[in-house]
């Protein structure tokens, strides 16, 4: 049964990150994050904590403001709960890498970057070992963020995006991406946290007929037989 992924009624009022030229994200470029915003960054869900509130949601632009609009999804949780996320949960840096074969945002992880904060050897164990059917581990992935998210959720983590840069070594920018598990958090607020990113990676990993480009003739020879004796 596929979770049908909606704003929740208890969500909190969308949270202004910036507006009439006064960035309230003193520690984030405004210029990065519209730049971000350009190439996806608005279908990522961003954990973010506002005061006391903590919140899940998406970035989006009215008139020129920039807010986070929140889904509800951590309702009730307190910034204490999700500080372990914050503090020893980074998995990688998302970033925008030029020259690349694919079009989204990229995801760098901990390998090329300046990680603040705590890496228990467990952790770095896991990142090391997980790997994908390209040979990608966690710790050296450098991809789009389709493919990063994928193995993360294969690897049973859940990936979200924090309002924090991050220094990469190749002397660019990004934002911190951790793995909400390490929050505490109830199991509901990861379940639906995990629908979420699985249904952002499966709408743009799967492929269809329409988006392929193949010759008629090369398709009958590919098919052809298959589809007369289907």
């Amino acid at each position: 049964m596929r979770l049908k992924i909606s704003p929740a009624v208890a969500a909190n009022d969308p949270v202004l990150l910036s507006g009439a030229g006064r960035p309230l994200l003193p520690m984030v470029s405004r210029e990065l994050l519209k730049n971000f915003f350009a190439h996806g960054l608005g279908d990522l869900l961003i954990l973010h904590v506002s005061a006391s509130n903590v919140l899940l949601g998406n970035i989006l632009f009215e008139k020129d403001k920039m807010i986070l609009k929140d889904h509800g999804f951590a309702q009730g949780v307190t910034p204490e709960q999700v500080a372990p996320c914050l503090e020893s949960g980074a998995i990688g840096a998302l970033c925008s890498l030029d020259d690349r074969d694919w079009e989204s945002l990229s995801v760098l992880g901990i390998d090329h970057c300046h990680i603040e904060g705590d890496l228990s050897a467990t952790r770095t164990n896991l990142l090391a070992h997980s790997r994908n059917q390209y040979g990608d581990t966690l710790m050296g992935f450098e991809g789009s963020v389709y493919r990063a998210y994928k193995l993360m959720l294969d690897s049973n983590l859940i990936p979200v995006v924090v309002l924090d840069m991050v220094e990469v070594k190749n002397g660019i920018s990004g934002l911190s991406v951790c793995d909400l598990r390490l929050a505490s958090v109830p199991l509901s607020t990861i379940h639906i946290a995990y629908e979420y990113q699985t249904q952002f990676v499966e709408k743009n990993l799967t492929v269809t007929v329409e988006d392929c480009e193949v010759d008629p003739e090369e398709f009958n020879e590919l098919f052809g037989t298959y589809l007369k004796t289907a």
